[in-house]
């Protein structure tokens, strides 16, 4: 800027709004309409989160630099920059002393302590936790299905061990035949998974970075850091040796005897089979399901683990969707809060609500604050109400309501270690003093404190309105000087449902990863299957029965086992999901998780028609070529 009325615009708002250089522009500077001219459009670190004064992220904000005399010649913040930065909170410390005694109430902030650096910093911690969540999750799934499949080779294959236990092969040859078969299987997994991570990363940076968190591209250098690939790897490794441990030390363990001896089902299975009033093909689904318990229960846990894993994040997002709309929606009471340059007296207040035609109004002053506890403390967003506020209300962890106290959100507490009772510092504009936290917040929200007290001059106002009136009251506020800024209630709204959408990109992601696992899962139990029951599928063609019947009852057992496998899976998912919010503790409160039918119907009809679709692709196939082939040879040798 060389001077004038010219302006450099926070490239978010200038992104959205098409914005361009050298183009005009009108801005509402104290109550006056002013046009200026856009000489730049910038990217600050300090505004990846793109919060308003207020601490809020609202539906259509930015930030405006203008010159300094085009507002006034005071100023209320000013940046400092140190040379040895790790004396930065030491210098902050001695700044609040310093201000203090000269009876100044102000808040210092380090960097480091700032709302954004802040949300920054745990955010990339929080998604840090998931990933490591998430890759443990999917090394034991990845070591479950190792066993199962393992143990249905093994169990096809006895004869063959029980002839090489015999050639006077060693316990040891055979368990180390297939400990080594699991391992190859991991280090081949670990080669083919270099290209794809360094693919997957750079369209999670491209995703989070440049869609989510709006960073311009040239800021963002996806770097494959090939120490995560090696300890990923010997993760992998690790868990494919303890999947494949048990059934590696079960083949070893055959005599020859033993080996040669035939499968028996279970008692209860072929009680079943010997009911002469059931068909032979739901005959096979019962056998099926009963008798071969160790498969049945197998394919139930896999196909459980799977759909937890993608139910978990899909609620997680939902819960925090659900939070936000029951704060707004419930209990945040006003529609329009409004900010003042200079203190009001309650008569301003009053003839303002007349004049917008205000339900009711109340006062309230918010403010950066620190908080202190023993040795740590933290920045929040401090709100004063009025006593008997109804403009507000709460939903607790702990706690209640008391005028003489302080509510903390469920983030500040857990950071701070903070308990109902727990004698905290509140460092403001106004000055320091203590108060007791007398209540624990539950509902979504992030580095909150709220205060109440009787106000006699406030900085800001709430207003309740009529739906029609809002718009109305737009043009109005906009008008008058001694207003700084106000915001509507569904813009503040709308402007957390719209992050929560762009991360619901994440949740459709985790879906594809979801639906390729159970894809994999069920193509190869289906083709396993299929070695294990061909006999008896050429039993039935002989018999007389069609494609048509033999495919139907194979896709009724498979509904039936997805069917039970849900039961498990949805619960299990939703704990999940409990777990995947907790890793936001230190940067929102994390809400109660919430079964959201939608979202697990949704899912689970997308799990059971993946798993049909493939085990009705791979069944047709083996009908057509395969059992129709070893019966033709049957025929021929008889």
């Amino acid at each position: 800027m060389e001077g004038g009325n010219e302006v450099v615009i926070e490239h978010h708002y200038a992104d959205r709004h098409n914005i361009k250089i050298g183009q005009k522009i009108i801005l509402y500077v104290n109550g006056k309409s002013m046009d200026f001219t856009v000489s730049g459009i910038c990217f600050s670190p300090e505004y990846i989160y793109l919060i308003s004064p207020e601490g809020w992220i609202e539906e259509d904000f930015g930030i405006f630099f203008v010159p300094k005399n085009i507002i006034n010649s005071s100023v209320n913040t000013f940046y400092i920059k140190v040379s040895e930065h790790n004396k930065a909170d030491e210098i902050a410390s001695n700044l609040s002393t310093f201000f203090m005694s000269r009876g100044i109430g102000a808040v210092v902030k380090p960097a480091s302590k700032t709302f954004t650096h802040t949300a920054f910093r745990e955010d990339l911690s929080a998604m840090n936790s998931l990933a490591n969540l998430f890759s443990f999750l999917l090394l034991g799934i990845s070591a479950f299905i190792i066993f199962v499949v393992l143990s249905r080779i093994i169990e096809k294959r006895r004869h063959e061990i029980g002839a090489l236990r015999a050639m006077g092969f060693t316990k040891w040859d055979i368990f180390s035949h297939y400990l080594g078969f699991s391992s190859i299987s991991a280090v081949v997994g670990v080669i083919l998974s270099i290209p794809m991570a360094s693919w997957l990363l750079s369209f999670i940076m491209n995703y989070w970075g440049a869609t989510v968190l709006k960073i311009p591209h040239r800021f963002l250098s996806p770097e494959l850091n090939l120490s995560y690939i090696f300890y990923a790897g010997v993760f992998a490794i690790v868990f494919s040796i303890v999947g494949a441990f048990v059934p590696s030390y079960r083949a070893a363990s055959f005599t020859p005897s033993e080996a040669m001896r035939q499968y028996i089902a279970g008692r209860k299975g072929a009680r079943i089979m010997s009911k002469s009033l059931i068909s032979p093909e739901k005959k096979l689904i019962f056998r099926d399901i009963f008798g071969h318990r160790a498969r049945g229960i197998s394919t139930v846990m896999v196909i459980a683990l799977i759909l937890s894993l993608g139910l978990s994040f899909a609620l997680s997002m939902s819960s925090y969707e659900t939070g936000i709309k029951e704060r707004f929606d419930k209990n945040e009471v006003w529609n329009i809060k409004v900010s003042f340059n200079t203190p009001q007296n309650s008569s301003v207040l009053q003839a303002l609500g007349q004049n917008l035609g205000a339900e009711h109004i109340e006062p309230y002053r918010e403010c950066g604050a620190q908080i202190s506890y023993k040795n740590k403390s933290v920045i929040i967003q401090l709100i004063e109400l009025n006593k008997n506020t109804k403009m507000r209300r709460f939903s607790l962890i702990s706690g209640n309501v008391d005028p003489d106290g302080v509510l903390v959100s469920g983030d500040v507490a857990h950071r701070l270690g903070l308990k109902v009772g727990s004698r905290v510092s509140l460092s403001t504009p106004q000055g320091v003093y203590e108060k007791n936290v007398s209540g624990i917040i539950r509902e979504f929200g992030s580095s909150e404190g709220y205060v109440f007290k009787n106000f006699i001059i406030s900085t800001g106002v709430l207003l309740k309105l009529e739906k029609n009136e809002e718009i109305q009251a737009d043009s109005m506020l906009q008008n008058i000087s001694f207003i700084r800024s106000w915001v509507r209630k569904d813009e503040l709204k709308n402007g957390w449902l719209n992050l929560m959408d762009e991360y619901y990109g994440m949740v459709y992601a985790m879906d594809m990863v979801t639906m390729t696992l159970v894809l994999l899962v069920a193509a190869l139990f289906s083709f396993i299957s299929l070695m294990e029951r061909g006999w008896e599928l050429i039993v039935l063609k002989s018999m007389g029965f069609s494609n048509g019947k033999i495919l139907g009852s194979i896709l009724w057992e498979s509904l039936i086992l997805s069917l039970i496998s849900m039961i498990f899976g949805i619960p299990l998912g939703m704990h999940l999901a409990n777990l995947f919010n907790l890793t936001f503790e230190n940067l929102i409160s994390p809400p109660p998780v919430v079964m959201g039918f939608n979202v697990v119907i949704t899912r689970c009809l997308l799990i059971i028609g993946n798993v049909l679709l493939t085990a009705y692709i791979v069944m047709c196939f083996a009908l057509k070529r395969n059992i129709a082939e070893k019966l033709r040879r049957a025929f021929e040798t008889m």
